[in-house]
């Protein structure tokens, strides 16, 4: 399967839009075809070079909103239980608390 990304391979380098290979989606992954995407700050400083890279290609980003085309085999749930199928519409949290980890967490990590 094959897919396009927005590829850079030096600070403040030209994004080219390339086509990549898609890996095989595992039990427990979902692929999802963005639709839209936002550039953040922090991508920002990753391109202007602010923030050390390892040499090679770069797809950075974590703002984004898109459509499930394929679950793994043990998807179900979003991340809230509710039932997820491929079409859905989903958007990507920017960080996921641990629920278990002490009555304080679990207080705190409730869906609002």
């Amino acid at each position: 399967m094959h897919g396009k990304a927005a590829i850079f391979h030096t600070p403040r380098g030209r994004m080219e839009i390339c086509d990549v290979t898609l890996p095989a989606v595992e039990p427990d992954g979902i692929l999802v075809r963005i639709t839209r995407a936002n550039i953040c700050g922090s991508d920002l400083h990753i391109w202007r070079g602010d923030t050390p890279l390892r040499p090679g290609k770069h797809i950075i980003g974590h703002e984004m909103v898109g459509r499930v085309a394929e679950l793994g085999g043990n998807i179900q749930t979003d991340s809230q239980g509710q039932p997820l199928a491929v079409g859905d519409r989903v958007t990507f949290l920017y960080f996921t608390f641990v629920v278990a980890a002490t009555p304080v967490w679990r207080a705190i990590a409730r869906p609002v």
